[in-house]
């Protein structure tokens, strides 16, 4: 994801070449891939969804929706799975897949930001914690106060992960309680968080990705990638890490 640029490229995961790059349809936050489509989501309200196969032009998808003057415009973020796709606009989740589209409304102040799907439920990052929305009914089922706003959500291997940039942690969320279960000290400024290969890994503003192990919650190794990471996920057997 090419935040500044608005676009999207595709890299080979064997070669690591650049394939192409394809416009996306707004200035671009947040990538998910699920439903057999690539998924960018950004300012205004607007989806992107490519088509891998024939990658294009991206089909856009407006989020309907009155603008609440009382909460801040957040720009939509999105997270997908085989089966179904969540984005986030001010104050509100919406299944985009499969139709029809739904909407849950999320009562706190400040939501929605970061979203992360896993145990059965949407996670959404907001002003003062974070929102478990039930992926069948849309019920908000339980809200896990937080000292701050999550900078970018996780979920896998036994937790919720959530990141705060400004104590540079990861907070760990037990799914069965729903309460915190601990907190882990990682590089400056966490950004970005993704489970993968049975561990949890965080990349940070100082230049670092560090490596989580769930099953002791120590960071086992902090590698030095340089400039200033944002985003990251695990795929096709590597971690991949973007850097400004």
């Amino acid at each position: 994801l090419n935040s500044n640029e608005q676009s999207v490229s595709r890299i080979d995961p064997s070669t690591k070449a650049l394939l192409r790059t394809i416009p996306a349809p707004t200035i671009a936050s947040d990538i998910a891939v699920g439903t057999g489509a690539v998924w960018v989501a950004g300012a205004g309200h607007i989806l992107g969804r490519i088509d891998p196969d024939a990658p294009l032009t991206p089909r856009q998808v407006t989020l309907p929706g009155v603008q609440n003057p009382l909460l801040p415009r957040l720009e939509s973020q999105v997270a997908a799975t085989s089966q179904a796709v969540w984005a986030t606009t001010t104050g509100a989740v919406w299944r985009i897949e499969p139709d029809p589209r739904r909407r849950f409304d999320v009562i706190e102040q400040g939501c929605c930001g970061a979203i992360a799907i896993g145990f059965d439920s949407i996670w959404v990052a907001g002003s003062f914690g974070v929102e478990r929305v039930r992926v069948g009914s849309g019920q908000l089922e339980a809200q896990i106060k937080l000292p701050f706003q999550g900078a970018s959500l996780a979920v896998g291997v036994g937790g919720v992960w959530v990141s705060d940039s400004s104590s540079d942690r990861i907070w760990r969320i037990d799914p069965k309680l729903n309460t915190v279960g601990t907190t882990i000290a990682v590089g400056q400024q966490p950004t970005g968080i993704a489970v993968g290969a049975g561990s949890v890994w965080v990349a940070s503003g100082n230049g670092t990705v560090s490596r989580i192990d769930p099953t002791t919650d120590r960071v086992v190794i902090t590698s030095d990638v340089g400039g200033t990471p944002s985003g990251i996920a695990v795929g096709a057997g590597t971690v991949w890490v973007s850097i400004d």
